[in-house]
C-alpha cells in the first residue's frame, strides 16, 4: 500500500456512500494517500494500546470502509 500511495496517491482508492430512506447516495472517495494515512494511524493506535506486532486480535465490524483499513494494516 505504501508503494501505491507514493505512485498514485491522489487517485481514488476506497469509496463509501450513505444510504438514506433506502436510497444510496453518491460515492465519497478517499485517495490512496488518505487511506494509507488511516492504515498507519490504526497501526499506531494498536501499538499505543500495547498490542505487539504479529499478535492475534479480533475485530467485529459491519460492512464499512474502516474494516478495509483494518484489514490492510495486517
Amino acid at each position: 500500500m505504501k508503494s501505491t500511495s507514493e505512485k498514485v496517491g491522489s487517485h481514488p482508492c476506497l469509496g463509501t456512500r450513505v444510504i438514506k430512506d433506502s436510497v444510496a447516495g453518491d460515492y465519497h472517495w478517499e485517495t490512496y494517500k488518505e487511506v494509507f494515512a488511516k492504515i498507519n494511524s490504526f497501526g499506531s493506535s494498536l501499538v499505543i494500546k500495547g498490542i505487539e506486532p504479529r499478535k492475534c486480535i479480533g475485530i467485529l465490524s459491519i460492512n464499512r470502509a474502516e474494516w478495509v483499513i483494518q484489514y490492510l494494516f495486517f
